[in-house]
C-alpha cells in the first residue's frame, strides 16, 4: 500500500512454464484477504501462506500444486469489516491506530479498482440493472460486430481493387470464347478475384479427384513439356444412346504394342473386307495374290501375321503403303482363301 500513490491491489503475472508461488506484491491483513484468477478465471485451488507483523503481511502470497501458466492475476478480495475498536480513556498506540487506517484505505482501493471496472450511466441519470443473461447478450453481440468489421474491412480493401469491367452479370455480354487471363470473382468470407487460368489449375490438379465429369470428344491430352503433342479420341462409330467402356487390365499397358493394322476378308474370286482398321483397300490381283493397301503407313520394320481357313499363307513383298500376300492349297498351286486375316504391329 502506497500513501502517495494510487494503488488497485492487484499484481500480475505470466508464467510460461508451471509456477507454483505468486506474491501478493501489497499488504495483506488476513490470509482471506486474497483471490487469484488464471485467465480470468477464479481459482481455489491454492493456499495462501505470509507472516504477520502488527496485523500485516507484506510477504503473503498464494502457492499452487501443481504450478501454472498463463495470465495469472493476485488480486486484494477483503470483505470491508473493522478487526479493532478502541476503549474510551485507553491508551491508543499508533501501531493500532496505523493498521484501523490502513484496512480501511485497503479496503477502499479495492472498492476504487472495482467501480473503474463498472458500467458507469451518464452523470445526472441513475444506472440501469444488468442480468447474466444481458452481460452475455452484449458480450456475444460485441463478437459478432468485430467479425462484422474485419469482414466489411476484406471487402473493402478488395473493392479497392475491384474492376467491373472484368465481371459479366445477367444483364451483360457472355463471352463465348473465354481467356486463360480473364478475371473471375469468388466470395469466401472476403470478396477476391482468379484467372480461368487459376480456376482451371486447381480443378484439374493432382490431388483433386472429379466425380462424374463429361468432356466433350475434343477433350484432348497433351504432353508435359512439348502441348503440340497431343492425344484425341473419336468416338462417331458408337451408336446413337451408347455408351462404351475400356477396361484396363491390372498391368501397365503399352500402345505401342497394339497392332497398327488389321484386316479380315474372304478372298474367293475377288477380295471383300469384312472388318479392320487403318486398311485403305483389299485387292486381289489373281488366284490366291492380295495386296492389301495401308490407310496410315505403320512403323518401319512392321510385322505381319497371317491366317488362313483354306492352304497356306504367305508374304510376298511389303513397302511402307502395303503387303501383298498369297495363299495356295496344300500342294503349294496358288488358291484364293476363304476367310483371311491380317494382323500388322
Amino acid at each position: 500500500m502506497s500513501i502517495t500513490t494510487p494503488d488497485d491491489r492487484t499484481t500480475s503475472y505470466n508464467p510460461v512454464v508451471a509456477t507454483t508461488d505468486f506474491a501478493a506484491g501489497f499488504p495483506v491483513f488476513n490470509l482471506d484477504d486474497i483471490a487469484v484468477y488464471v485467465d480470468n478465471i477464479q481459482r481455489f485451488d491454492f493456499t495462501p501462506i505470509g507472516s504477520f507483523t502488527d496485523g500485516i503481511s507484506s510477504d503473503a502470497k498464494a502457492v499452487f500444486s501443481p504450478g501454472v501458466t498463463g495470465e495469472v492475476r493476485v488480486v486484494g478480495a477483503r470483505e470491508p469489516h473493522r478487526t479493532n475498536r478502541f476503549t474510551n480513556g485507553a491508551p491508543l498506540p499508533i501501531s493500532n491506530q496505523n493498521l484501523a487506517f490502513d484496512t480501511v484505505e485497503a479496503e477502499v482501493q479495492e472498492v476504487a479498482r472495482d467501480v473503474r471496472r463498472s458500467h458507469k450511466a451518464p452523470l445526472g441519470e441513475e444506472g440501469g440493472v444488468f442480468t447474466a443473461s444481458d452481460i452475455e447478450d452484449a458480450q456475444e453481440n460485441a463478437a459478432i460486430a468485430t467479425a462484422a468489421a474485419a469482414a466489411a474491412a476484406a471487402s473493402a480493401a478488395a473493392a479497392a481493387v475491384f474492376d467491373p469491367s472484368n465481371y459479366y452479370t445477367k444483364a451483360g455480354a457472355l463471352k463465348a470464347a473465354p481467356a486463360d487471363t480473364d478475371i473471375l470473382g469468388i466470395f469466401d468470407g472476403a470478396f477476391k478475384t482468379f484467372t480461368l487460368a487459376n480456376l482451371i489449375s486447381s480443378i484439374f490438379k493432382t490431388a483433386r479427384k472429379i466425380a462424374n465429369a463429361y468432356f466433350l470428344s475434343s477433350f484432348r491430352l497433351w504432353d508435359a513439356t512439348d502441348n503440340t503433342k497431343g492425344l484425341g479420341f473419336v468416338l462417331s462409330a458408337i451408336a446413337t444412346a451408347t455408351t462404351r467402356l475400356i477396361t484396363a487390365p491390372d498391368r501397365d499397358v503399352d500402345l505401342s504394342m497394339v497392332p497398327s493394322a488389321m484386316a479380315f476378308f474372304t478372298g474367293a474370286g475377288s477380295a471383300v473386307l469384312t472388318r479392320g482398321f487403318n486398311i485403305s483397300s483389299v485387292s486381289r490381283t489373281s488366284a490366291g495374290i492380295y495386296v492389301i493397301t495401308f490407310t496410315t503407313a505403320p512403323p518401319a520394320n512392321y510385322g505381319v501375321s497371317f491366317s488362313s481357313t483354306t492352304g497356306q499363307i504367305f508374304e510376298i513383298s511389303r513397302t511402307s503403303t502395303s503387303i501383298t500376300i498369297g495363299t495356295t492349297d496344300s500342294s503349294g498351286a496358288a488358291q484364293d482363301g476363304a476367310r483371311v486375316t491380317v494382323t500388322v504391329f
